[in-house]
């Protein structure tokens, strides 16, 4: 059964991402933090997995980013969804409420 879950959830992972950047902007430590959290622990993405998949989305034209520094002067990147991403979102997101 597990595997199962992880196996949807990978299948729907870009929709997730893009759902949550369609709320707003964020960093790859939060938007991991919150599927964790909404799932109530059922799901979660690890660090390196969401970065590849925000690389092959930012790849695509779904996101881009913008660099800040926090209050210590670290570089973070922020992530924003594109105007493409949107359209693909509104397109995939009813196949993925099917599933």
């Amino acid at each position: 059964m597990e595997s199962n879950r992880s196996e949807m959830f990978r299948g729907f992972s870009a929709v997730i991402v893009l759902s949550l950047l369609e709320e707003h902007d964020d960093y790859v430590y939060q938007i991991c933090k919150t599927i964790k959290e909404r799932s109530n622990g059922c799901f979660s993405l690890s660090h390196p997995s969401l970065l590849l998949l925000m690389d092959n989305l930012e790849q695509r034209g779904f996101i881009f980013h913008h660099n800040e520094k926090n209050v210590n002067g670290v570089k973070r990147k922020r992530y924003s969804l594109t105007l493409e991403g949107k359209q693909w979102l509104a397109q995939e997101r009813p196949h993925a409420l099917e599933a």
